[in-house]
């Protein structure tokens, strides 16, 4: 892209035409599409001309390459030189002997040649080459776009637009439902909840999912924006997390199935009740994750004590796995050097904490959000220059809020009246080169947006899902629970409780006791 992008342009075989162009991938045809046997398609395939639309033979590429030019990013060669005359070797001659190039290179002065070509210029292999791996593969590859097309690999999740997010949330007489707040009813398919909260200086933003049996669906039920003024006030985060731990909300005693809002039966039943007459009892977060990246030792303190509280942060890595759930020591610089004694009563007491693999959680947030959008599954990608998308075969298969495993096809579900406020700051950042002479990619802003808030909250709540075990919720255990009138809770945090080694937290039995 620095130099002047030369690409290589062949002139099509068929009488009248002769006319110059780049090979692609896409002028490649063959019969049976995607159900066609890769070794006939390696055999039978052939190029079709883009203006002509011309049958071009394995037996004829040779020629054409032969007749081919270097063409400069700007530049094209001259209709004049595509009247081909036939020789009587057989090889294409143009009839001034040589091709003759018109318009502006894109770069110029002093630019250095720049150059690129695919597989599909390879005089030894036929047009069925890289269909055949394509065919093989299922879909398109990164290995195929760039070790034999020559393209840059664009991943689908690296950006997502509110337009294609927004169609998660499905009419509600489609089967989608409305958001429900504190004291509303769940449908029964949900089971558990998780909540988390980004706090900032003066403000902090709540999100509670909910999640189906296995993890296999997230439902997004509620969100608001709290206050939480720290400037004024250094118990402002205390009262918050006391604030949000009493809300509950209604779930059905004998929870229904798996798959809408309006689904019942499933274990237990409901006995010919419909879901909105049938018994509830109030259901409280099971599990809160709250940021600590900006206010430490304030989140630290609120923290201690409660029963199902978490305080996180987001790392760049992942540690064996994309979460570590467990116990931090409280041993911070800031506590040692603070004046204020309620900070350095902090010191060596241990606080339960949750450090997230945010990359992890963002890249497969971006490829669910995708996917429930109506775009392609698996694993996708867009070339660069756009001359085609493609789809691997197979669908997303994951388990759990996560994807920690496999076998399990997840479902991202969103309310119909879903804000565009939530939709624009869950698509706030994009994956872009690291630059600043590191390698690899990391994800930031993209330009024009200025919050990423529920976005955090989003990567929180579901890799505290993952971490408490989603993957293992079944409706029997929670018809069981709710039926002995039991609401999931988890037990107290205890202060000698030993700190997590990147071992994860003991994981609690029957799926938070």
């Amino acid at each position: 892209r620095q130099g002047d992008m030369r690409r290589y342009e062949v002139p099509c075989p068929r009488a009248g035409c002769g006319r110059y162009q780049e090979l692609a991938f896409s002028q490649i045809k063959w019969k049976g599409g995607s159900d066609a046997d890769p070794s006939e398609v390696y055999r039978d395939a052939w190029y079709e001309c883009q203006y002509c639309r011309g049958r071009i033979e394995n037996h004829e590429k040779l020629d054409m390459v032969r007749r081919g030019v270097w063409v400069p990013e700007g530049q094209q060669v001259a209709a004049a030189n595509c009247h081909m005359t036939k020789l009587p070797d057989g090889q294409m001659e143009a009839e001034d002997g040589r091709p003759k190039l018109i318009g502006e290179p894109k770069v110029k002065g002093g630019s250095h040649r720049s150059y690129r070509i695919s597989a599909l210029y390879a005089v030894n292999l036929p047009w069925g080459y890289v269909p055949q791996r394509f065919l093989r593969a299922g879909g398109m590859t990164k290995e195929i776009v760039n070790g034999d097309l020559g393209e840059p690999w664009h991943n689908k999740g690296e950006r997502v637009e509110v337009s294609t997010v927004r169609q998660l949330a499905v009419p509600v007489q489609h089967g989608g439902y409305r958001s429900i707040p504190p004291g509303g009813r769940l449908p029964g398919a949900i089971l558990a909840m998780v909540g988390a909260v980004d706090v900032q200086l003066d403000r902090a933003y709540v999100s509670v999912h909910g999640f189906t049996e296995c993890g296999k669906e997230s439902w997004l039920l509620w969100w608001d924006c709290q206050p939480c003024p720290s400037s004024t006030s250094s118990d402002a985060i205390t009262k918050l997390i006391g604030k949000l731990s009493v809300l509950r909300w209604r779930a059905l005693v004998r929870p229904g199935g798996v798959g809408g809002a309006g689904g019942v039966g499933g274990v237990g039943g409901l006995g010919g009740v419909a879901e909105d007459k049938a018994p509830t009892m109030p259901l409280e977060v099971a599990r809160w994750a709250i940021d600590s990246g900006d206010q430490t030792l304030d989140v630290y303190a609120a923290v201690l004590g409660t029963a199902n509280w978490f305080a996180s942060k987001g790392m760049p890595g992942t540690f064996g796995r994309p979460y570590d759930l467990g116990y931090l020591k409280i041993d911070t610089d800031s506590a040692k050097t603070s004046r204020q004694m309620k900070y350095r009563q902090l010191l060596g007491k241990q606080v339960r904490y949750l450090r997230v693999g945010t990359h992890f959680y963002k890249e497969l947030l971006m490829a669910r959000f995708r996917v429930g959008g109506g775009e392609t599954n698996g694993q996708k990608g867009k070339w660069s220059n756009g001359q085609m998308e493609a789809e691997m075969g197979g669908g997303l298969e994951e388990a759990g809020a996560g994807g920690v495993g496999g076998g399990v096809k997840f479902v991202q579900k969103l309310p119909v009246d879903v804000t565009d406020e939530v939709l624009k700051q869950v698509t706030a950042e994009e994956m872009k080169p690291a630059g600043g002479g590191r390698t690899g990619m990391v994800w930031a802003k993209r330009p024009g947006m200025k919050d990423n808030h529920y976005l955090d909250t989003y990567v929180m709540a579901h890799a505290l899902a993952d971490a408490s075990g989603v993957g293992e919720l079944t409706a029997g255990l929670v018809a069981a629970r709710r039926g002995a009138g039991v609401v999931a809770r988890v037990p107290a945090a205890r202060a000698d409780e030993p700190a997590s080694r990147g071992g994860g937290e003991r994981p609690a039995p029957a799926w938070l006791e």
